[in-house]
Parts: structure tokens; C-alpha cells; sequence
């Protein structure tokens, strides 16, 4: 989606007809975004009208914050702080439920266990940098790449840890133990671990 700068220019004036179109132009878009994360947190399904209401909010940040001398165009801002406030709201409802926070694309804990390569869970001034948003971008492609070429069960296994199941129960669900589901989700994380970290120093 490329800039249009002059319904962004007529927005950020006030008109009321350029913002609507602004959202119209962004909506499947942002249907998208919306679908990939409930793809991975099923549960906050019911969610997703206000999840669309988060979206608007974030064409209205754009708005305010986006300079046109930032190396990234506007439309890739407003997926930063999009995607941001999306993730924020699952965070929100996971630490209601008492869910420990295990996001599909918190690239960092699966690379690696003493130092984050990547803070995913960062501030928004870093993920709107937009050499820090490609590196982070990069990584998220391949994680998502390694996982979708896995077996069945072994995208279950981290799927299941995705969503804070607790090994004990994890492994019932497979027919394992505990230790033995451990045991395979440790495999998993270094396959993925070490599929990201090849393509980044080699």
C-alpha cells in the first residue's frame, strides 16, 4: 500500500470524509492483521470487533506522529502501531486470565534463553525504527517459515506452549509426559532457534 499523502494531508486538516476513506483503504488490511493474530489466540475470537476499534485508533496515531522524513512510508507506520495495540490488548486479556504471555511472534524467548536478539516486546519508539522494524520483520519470516514447515504435532507442541498450557496437561493432550513434552519442545525451540540465527550471522 503506498502513501497517499493527500487524504493523509486532508485527515490531519481535519476532513472528515479523508479520514473515513483513509479507513476504508486500510480495512482489509487491517482485517488481515486481525486474522493472522486470532489465528494464534483463538480464544479472544469475540474480540475482534474491538480489535477493529484499536485499528482506527492507530490510523489516528499515525496521523499525529508519522513525519514524512522518516525512512518508511505511512502505511508502514500505521502497521507498527497497529499491530502494536493489537498485541497490547491480547497481552491485556492473557494478564486478566492469568495466561502467561506467550505470543505467536515473541521471536526473542525461541532464539535465545540469555539475551533476546531481538526485544520484540519493545517500546514503540524502537518498533517504529524502521531498520529495527526489517531486522525484526526478517526474524519474524523465518520463525514463522521453520514452524509452518514442521510436522503436525510438533506445530501442536508450540502452538499448545503459545498459549501457556502447562507441560503436564500439554503432554496429556499428546499422550506424553510431562518431561516428555518437555523434551520435545526444547528440540523445537532449538530447531527454530537455530533456523533464525543461520540466516542472521551466516
Amino acid at each position: 500500500m503506498e502513501n497517499n499523502y493527500e487524504l493523509i494531508y486532508m485527515s490531519r486538516q481535519g476532513d472528515e470524509w479523508s479520514l473515513t476513506a483513509l479507513f476504508e483503504e486500510f480495512k482489509p488490511f487491517f482485517l488481515s492483521l486481525i486474522g493472522d493474530i486470532l489465528q494464534y489466540n483463538p480464544r479472544y475470537a469475540s474480540l475482534r470487533e474491538d480489535m477493529m476499534e484499536e485499528t482506527k485508533l492507530s490510523v489516528l496515531d499515525a496521523l499525529e506522529y508519522y513525519r514524512e522524513d522518516q525512512d518508511c512510508q505511512f502505511s508502514t507506520f500505521v502497521y507498527l502501531l497497529a499491530r502494536r495495540r493489537l498485541l497490547s490488548m491480547v497481552r491485556y486479556y492473557q494478564a486478566k486470565a492469568r495466561i502467561p504471555l506467550r505470543e505467536l511472534t515473541e521471536v526473542d524467548g525461541l532464539v535465545m534463553d540469555n539475551g533476546a536478539a531481538y526485544d520484540v516486546i519493545k517500546s514503540e519508539n524502537d518498533m517504529n525504527d524502521p531498520v529495527y522494524y526489517t531486522r525484526y520483520m526478517d526474524a519474524y519470516r523465518r520463525f514463522r517459515t521453520t514452524v509452518e514447515g514442521m510436522r503436525a504435532v510438533d506445530q501442536e507442541v508450540i502452538r499448545m506452549y503459545m498459549e501457556g498450557v502447562c507441560y503436564k496437561e500439554a503432554g496429556a493432550r499428546l499422550g506424553l509426559s510431562a518431561r516428555s513434552y518437555d523434551g520435545r519442545l526444547q528440540r523445537i525451540k532449538k530447531k527454530i532457534r537455530r533456523a533464525i540465527m543461520d540466516d542472521l550471522y551466516h
